[in-house]
């Protein structure tokens, strides 16, 4: 991804992306190449600190690889002239000159053990860094799946709990609307006038105004008829020819007749 970016986009001219590169390379181990990604970006920036400094790790490591490969390569050297220096031809080569090789190599080796030590220390302490790396990355990672499947749980019984309070609030509701419903039902269907009459209550309730009305006009129709009724009566006592006028005069004449007769027998 570097490599393209820088082809396409700086044409390796950039220094921090050949930092990024010369990074991502040491991770993977690749220390010649990481060398070779550094110096380039030196070339570009030579007053560079940072990349003053990467390069110089850079070398240590490979001199320090090179040390360990060395002594390796050295022991291995003496190992072979002790073993010419005791059992070799004497037809082809000096066994004297293997043994004193074989001394030259001891030498080395001995003045090469702190070295040795020194490398072989750091190349230790390297591997134990990146195992630790790769032990806290693996924890890390399996404790984020454990965070998620814990979080995966909770929702999943949240959804569950949410779920069963709903239905017992469904349940509920439909428990209580059933007997209201059936009462009703059996109101209804025992009492027909009462529903009847209560409509009418209803339909009364909403025009209060219009009944109170109609009760004032009969109320104020009757009184009407009551003063038209007694006005009619009294004239019909003060005419002359009714029926009223005459027995009351019959009356009148019934008492002076009688008075008149009363006053005979006393003057008899």
């Amino acid at each position: 991804m570097y490599e393209n970016c820088l082809k396409k986009f700086y044409k390796y001219q950039n220094t921090e992306v050949l930092l990024y590169l010369a990074r991502a390379l040491f991770k993977c181990g690749k220390l010649q190449e990481c060398k070779q990604m550094l110096l380039k970006a030196r070339h570009v920036a030579p007053s560079d600190t940072v990349l003053m400094f990467n390069v110089a790790l850079v070398l240590q490591r490979l001199a320090t690889l090179a040390v360990l490969s060395a002594v390796k390569e050295l022991e291995l050297a003496h190992r072979y002239f002790s073993y010419l220096s005791k059992a070799g031809d004497k037809m082809r080569f000096d066994l004297a000159l293997a043994a004193s090789e074989a001394r030259q190599c001891s030498d080395l080796l001995s003045q090469a053990q702190y070295h040795v030590a020194r490398a072989r220390k750091q190349d230790e302490e390297e591997k134990e860094l990146r195992a630790k790396q790769e032990q806290e990355g693996t924890y890390c990672e399996e404790k984020r799946n454990r965070e998620a499947e814990e979080q995966k749980k909770l929702l999943e019984q949240r959804a569950l709990y949410v779920e069963a309070i709903w239905m017992n609030f469904v349940n509920d509701d439909s428990d209580e609307d059933l007997p209201v419903k059936k009462k009703k039902k059996r109101k209804r269907a025992g009492s027909p006038q009462r529903s009847a009459g209560s409509d009418d209550d209803d339909s009364g309730s909403d025009q209060p105004v219009k009944k109170r009305r109609v009760q004032r006009q009969s109320d104020s129709e009757q009184s009407d008829n009551e003063s038209k009724r007694s006005r009619s009566g009294s004239d019909d006592e003060s005419r002359p020819g009714s029926p009223a006028a005459a027995s009351d005069r019959g009356s009148e004449a019934d008492l002076v007749t009688k008075g008149s007769n009363n006053e005979d027998d006393d003057s008899d």
